[in-house]
């Protein structure tokens, strides 16, 4: 893989530093990616690749190539990123690539130079804010990020970036408005959770020549939280000598940082933690807005805190989804009387406890994500609650694109990143992959290999991960979902057997969750009989052997269009919440 020298652009109220990042062996289309800070910043930005060498890094190490850098980078950082790669391999199995570039010296140190504080008037970054406000290193500047956070209406945008410029006024402190594309090229790669470091350290090292010290939040108490992408192992090692980025207040709860926030007055009128809403406030019913009323409720500041636009209740809990982090849930329930309804909420979201609507048919086997069932369950539990009758009594969620079937679609957090999952289907490098369990009931099933035999001798070699034994019901994949889902968003049509029954939902939907056009094959005559019974967008997806060679090529973009336009044209907490409570 290499990245190309990089360019500088002056832009409307932006300077912008842009390179290409090319895959020789073809694992993602070329994508040129932007780092951009404002304008005022004009000869005060690294101009140099090295503020992307992070990003790099971490794209080589998931795909597994090494990285050529075609502009020159500071030595300590190339080094400093191979460290932390090499503690990224070790939580996720990604490779350790070779990082090579021509060398570019430090540049002088500055006593002018400040401390950047990453600011997004979440739970963390106030806490940061408040903690670091009286001592010696207090931030001189807050960062905001535009093009990473979930999509908002531009409307919405623009009210939180000025209810984040009036804070900034109000503390005195100047705001650095920056921007970046970056998730186009990394969100097909690997999960966000696990890329967004880099980023955050490629932006720091964008500012080197402003800031001497930029601090990131930390999400989780140190040695307690899970691997992420931020991490106090991680995030001081991105800056080499070039700039100091720091790991803040990872010896502090939320509980603790809620009380930090909830006695302060701005802290609490402007404090924005929700990314399920959509919105320029705190919806109040997704987990994550009612773990910070939780522990703002429990520190007496939660009544004070006018930003959340639903009140906090036991049942609230109960109906959130999806089921929250185990580590947040344990610090709350460490904190709520046990014998208090929110106790006995929290305690549902703890693994195995999530409740169940009901009977859900047909469940497949899930080799790329979430099961089906999980999806329903997380879905139904976002709405409104369902009837008072006993779960045996209800008729099942029988889930198809069928007449008088509930359509599975992605949840709402998942239908951006599909639709951008989508729109890159043109340029991948394998035209198609099979990716199931072999024969996991033992029938002698041949389906599976006759299809991936066909799709071989019509579009040439591509994927095929046939997982499980013969001899083992239960038996699952050797692969993680994360490994099978990357072997997903390298192929442009994802194929699979099926010798009788609907349109397997479940496939459909994580197909097009990872960008695939979905493609089900069967017998002539179930094929036959089972067509008409589609939407005209998702009849031409069910094929026989013969046919098969029809949704391929040139063909595979439009019917993907057209499939992943129905599928995306809502959302599955609505759906099946109202299904489940019919």
């Amino acid at each position: 893989m290499r990245v190309d020298p990089p360019s500088v652009a002056v832009t409307g109220d932006e300077v912008a530093l842009s390179a290409r990042f090319v895959s020789e062996a073809g694992a993602f289309p070329d994508t040129t990616v932007e780092l951009a800070a404002p304008r005022a910043l004009v000869g005060r930005v690294d101009s140099s690749a090295t503020p992307f060498v992070p990003v790099a890094a971490v794209v080589g190490a998931v795909v597994g190539e090494d990285v050529t850098f075609g502009g020159a980078v500071v030595p300590s950082v190339l080094a400093g990123a191979t460290a932390a790669i090499e503690a990224m391999a070790g939580w996720w199995g990604w490779s350790v690539p070779a990082l090579e570039a021509p060398a570019t010296g430090a540049r002088p140190d500055d006593p002018d130079r400040g401390h950047g504080l990453f600011f997004t008037r979440g739970l963390d970054s106030w806490a940061s804010l408040l903690a670091l406000a009286d001592q010696p290193e207090a931030p001189t500047h807050l960062l905001t990020v535009s093009g990473i956070d979930r999509p908002r209406s531009d409307a919405e945008h623009a009210v939180i970036l000025a209810a984040t410029r009036r804070v900034a006024a109000e503390r005195g402190l100047p705001l650095l408005e920056l921007s970046t594309d970056v998730r186009r090229l990394l969100d097909p790669l690997d999960d966000w959770t696990r890329t967004h470091g880099a980023v955050l350290a490629g932006l720091a090292l964008l500012l080197a020549p402003r800031l001497s010290r930029v601090s990131i939040a930390a999400s989780y108490v140190a040695g307690i939280g899970p691997p992420w992408g931020s991490h106090p192992e991680l995030d001081h090692l991105w800056g080499g000598d070039a700039v100091r980025i720091v790991h803040h207040l990872d010896g502090l709860d939320r509980v603790a940082k809620a009380a930090l926030v909830g006695a302060d007055d701005g802290a609490r009128a402007s404090l924005l933690v929700c990314w399920e809403g959509g919105r320029a406030r705190n919806c109040g019913t997704c987990a994550k807005c009612l773990r910070t009323m939780t522990a703002l409720h429990l520190v007496g500041a939660l009544d004070a805190c006018p930003t959340f636009d639903a009140p906090l209740t036991a049942e609230a809990v109960r109906r959130a989804s999806p089921p929250d982090m185990p580590v947040f849930v344990a610090e709350l329930l460490d904190r709520v009387d046990p014998e208090d309804d929110l106790a006995q909420a929290w305690r549902t979201h703890l693994p195995g406890r999530a409740a169940s609507p009901g009977p859900v048919a047909p469940d497949t086997r899930a080799v790329a994500g979430p099961s089906l069932r999980a999806r329903v369950d997380a879905a139904v539990a976002a709405g409104p609650p369902p009837p008072d009758t006993e779960a045996a009594d209800r008729s099942p969620l029988v889930m198809g694109w069928e007449a008088g079937q509930v359509p599975l679609r992605p949840a709402r957090r998942r239908q951006h990143e599909a639709g951008r999952a989508v729109a890159g289907n043109a340029g991948r490098p394998y035209p198609w992959v099979l990716a199931e369990l072999a024969d996991p009931l033992g029938t002698g099933e041949a389906g599976p290999s006759a299809v991936a035999e066909r799709a071989e001798a019509l579009w040439g070699p591509g994927l095929c991960y046939l997982a499980g034994v013969a001899w083992a019901v239960e038996a699952g994949p050797v692969l993680s979902t994360a490994a099978v889902a990357r072997l997903l968003r390298s192929a442009r049509l994802r194929c699979w057997w099926q010798s009788d029954g609907t349109l397997d939902p479940l496939r459909v939907v994580e197909s097009i969750e990872h960008g695939c056009l979905p493609v089900q094959v069967m017998p002539v005559d179930r094929a036959a009989a089972l067509r008409p019974r589609l939407p005209r967008s998702l009849a031409p997806l069910v094929v026989d052997l013969d046919s098969l060679a029809g949704v391929g090529g040139n063909a595979v973009g439009p019917l993907l269009a057209e499939a992943a336009a129905l599928v995306l044209a809502g959302w599955s907490e609505r759906d099946l919440a109202r299904a489940a409570g019919a």
